[in-house]
């Protein structure tokens, strides 16, 4: 079943709750870095081997949701997207995924 924008943002922010003055050692700000709406992209899967015969994991690129920019004004920096068929929120830079580190605030935390 797909998961809304809504439904993703829902999960954000139980997971924030009051605490929307956290920061992290990047220095990023909930609420300047948050997107107010996730948006579905395509990212360059990390963990692809072109050596290795294409499969459901082993794929050049990734569909992930982008719910957190490090720099929004200049696109710069770590993201934080969601990947809904692991049900986990990773990081990711440059349109590259690097990995998953489970909630929200874990990978908030891991920048």
């Amino acid at each position: 079943m797909a998961i809304s924008s809504k439904e993703i943002r829902r999960k954000i922010e139980a997971e924030i709750g009051d605490d929307w003055s956290r920061s992290n050692l990047h220095k990023v700000e909930l609420k300047r870095c948050l997107l107010e709406t996730p948006v579905l992209a395509v990212y360059e899967n990390s963990f692809y081997v072109a050596e290795e015969p294409e499969g459901e994991v082993n794929q050049p690129t990734i569909e992930l949701w982008l719910v957190l920019e490090e720099d929004p004004v200049g696109k710069k920096g770590y993201e934080i997207v969601y990947g809904e068929e692991a049900d986990s929120f990773g990081l990711a830079a440059g349109r590259t995924f690097i990995g998953y580190y489970g909630s929200f605030i874990a990978t908030f935390d891991a920048m």
